[in-house]
């Protein structure tokens, strides 16, 4: 089994983490300590669970506009009206999994996945995955 999380985690998971910005990454890990995080979230358990973990939290204002964001680029989707989940199961796994260094580091090392034209799983037909924010 660690062997199959691993393949996951190298050929997976770090092309998911790879297209987020920094900030993005940081907001991810956010929603992953949140506890229940598998289930679902909603922006005021991002916030608090910001304001304990982060020198600079999230507002409310802007961790509606990063969820926006993380929508658009298929991270995360609505549930229902104030509640989201991450699209990719296991997604909240591999971000525990990962260290700091491994953030920066090792992740960053895997090779950009190749352009993809995206469909109905994200909502932006026509554009390809390299040119989402």
């Amino acid at each position: 089994m660690a062997d199959i999380v691993r393949k996951l985690d190298q050929r997976f998971f770090s092309r998911w983490w790879n297209k987020a910005s920094d900030r993005q990454r940081e907001f991810l890990k956010v929603i992953a300590a949140i506890p229940n995080d598998s289930e679902e979230f909603g922006v005021q358990d991002i916030v608090a669970a910001s304001k304990k973990s982060l020198g600079n939290p999230f507002t409310d204002s802007s961790a509606r506009m990063m969820l926006k964001t993380l929508i658009e680029a298929g991270f995360v989707f609505r549930n229902r009206r104030g509640k989201y989940s991450f699209t990719v199961p296991m997604l909240d796994s591999f971000i525990h999994r990962l260290s700091p260094q491994a953030a920066v580091t090792d992740v960053s090392r895997s090779p950009a996945p190749p352009a993809r034209k995206t469909g109905s799983f994200d909502g932006t037909v026509g554009k390809t995955a390299r040119s989402m924010p």
